[in-house]
Parts: C-alpha cells; structure tokens; sequence
C-alpha cells in the first residue's frame, strides 16, 4: 500500500513524498515424518510443508527441524513447491516430539509446526535353534547352534532344556554355539533364549526335540573264563568251538574272530562288534 506524505524543510517548502508500506503474508506450516514408529538404527525423514498467501509466488527461505526441548536436527530449504526435507534423521530410543520452525522471507512471516510424534523401539530379532543330532546318548557330544536375525544384534544366548540351563555362548556373526553333554537318558525339548542388547529386543526359540538313550553296557569277563564263538543259522546246527582264554587279570589280549570281533582287556572286559553272516547272524557267548 503506498501513501503520500507531506514533509515541511526548514525554509518552510513542504513537499508530499509517496511511502510504500508492505504487510508480511502469514504462512502455515505442516510437519510429517516418513514413518511415526520406527527401529533403533533406523532413519527417519521429516518433511515440511509451508503454505503462504502471497499469489502466484511461494514462500522461500528455510525450515529447522528441533526435538522438543533438544538440539536441532537440522535444517532445510524451501523447494518451489514449499517443501522441506530433512533425510537421515537418527534418533535414540524412546518417544519423541519433533518440531518445525519456518524462518520466514521478504513477503512471508514465519510460522511453526504442530509437534509430530515419532516412537523409536528396539529392532525385533529372531532366534533359530539347530541341533547337531536329534538322537544322542548319554555321555556323548551334543552340539547346539543358535542363530539370532534382525539387523546386527551382540549379547549372549541361553541353551534351555526344560527349565534347566545347559549354558550360554556370545553371539559371533549372529551365532552362538554351545557343546554339551549334560543331558539325561530320556526325550528333552531343548530351546534358546536371546537375551537382547541396547538397540536389539529379546527373542526366545521354538523347541527342539533330542531323544536321550542309555549308554551301551560292557559284559565283564572274569580272569579265567573261556569265551567261546557260536555259529550256525539255529540250535539244529550249533558248533561250538574255543575261541581264547583270559588266564591272567594282567594281560592284555586283542582278538579278532570271524564270528564277531572282541576285545579283551587288561580290565576284563569283552566288547563285541557283530556282523551278518551267511547263514544267519553270529554270537558271541561264554562259560565258566
């Protein structure tokens, strides 16, 4: 709007002077993240998008991005079309209102934002649990890998048999193995539970199964026994024919037989490996 104005000098001349008033056009400013719930670790984007009166030309200038009560985030320029982008936001866990402030140009006063609210959780994880064997025996080697997925995750992994713990193991590359021989005779529903770290959340399992059989038993043989080989395919055509004596405690005698392999044992102890024969399968007995 322009006005004249009449202005006096000191010889008494007055003069009318036209004075251009401008008036500032309001703007609106509107906030919107790319995603109102996001991971630990993962970025976020925050738009804004400023609006003004003024026709034919748009609001210029720049928009700061703060949390509430934080440090800015940054801050962008106005695009043509009143946009506003600010990329790559990291923001630590927790909830979060985030602002943005437009600064205004020439012809448009500055304007604010209404907060958006932006939740950031941990990254959830799963756990895969493998076993080396689904049948093991007592006493023997078992072998427990767990695999835990879901961005980068560290921390350390419990191996659960019922509600007993067999141990844990840190996580390595996303694995975690453990090597046991504490389980019992019987049937176990064995599990791993992924305890979780600073961005990564806890995870637990399905069961495995792992049956548990008794160990093999030994047959003593006392010094001075004979052991003797029986073969034939029945009683009808039993032959019965010394295979070898144990006279000493002391001794340590190794003999193969062609009805079944055995070993004897400083200990007394006789160990048999049977195998198929022709007629029908072989044994291995003994007498006083």
């Amino acid at each position: 709007m322009t006005f004249e104005v009449q202005v006096a000098s000191t010889t008494g001349v007055s003069a009318l002077i036209p004075v251009t008033i401008s008036r500032l056009h309001a703007s609106e400013t509107l906030l919107t993240p790319s995603s109102s719930s996001v991971s630990a670790g993962e970025p976020v984007s925050l738009t804004a998008k400023v609006a003004g009166e003024t026709p034919g030309a748009g609001p210029t200038g720049t928009v700061t991005f703060a949390t509430t009560g934080g440090a800015p985030l940054g801050s962008a320029s106005v695009s043509p079309d009143g946009s506003a982008t600010l990329s790559g936001v990291m923001l630590p866990l927790g909830v979060h209102e985030v602002g943005a402030s437009y600064s205004g140009d020439a012809t448009h006063a500055g304007s604010l934002a209404p907060n958006a609210q932006i939740t950031v959780s941990k990254q959830a994880t799963t756990t895969t649990l493998t076993a080396s064997t689904a049948a093991a025996e007592v006493g023997g080697e078992l072998t427990l890998s767990a695999e835990v997925t879901g961005g980068s995750p560290t921390g350390s992994v419990e191996f659960v048999s019922g509600e007993t713990s067999l141990g844990t193991a840190t996580l390595a590359g996303g694995v975690a193995t453990l090597t046991t021989k504490e389980l019992t005779a019987g049937e176990h529903a064995l599990f791993a539970v992924y305890s979780g770290d600073a961005s990564h959340a806890a995870s637990e399992s399905a069961d495995v199964t792992v049956a548990v059989a008794a160990g093999r038993e030994t047959k003593p043989v006392a010094p001075g026994r004979q052991v003797v080989a029986q073969t034939g395919a029945g009683p009808q055509a039993e032959t019965r024919t010394p295979v070898i004596a144990q006279t000493g405690a002391g001794a340590d005698y190794r003999t193969w037989v062609a009805a079944g392999a055995m070993l004897l044992g400083a200990a007394g102890a006789v160990v048999l490996a049977r195998r198929r024969g022709r007629a029908g399968s072989s044994t291995v007995t003994d007498h006083n």
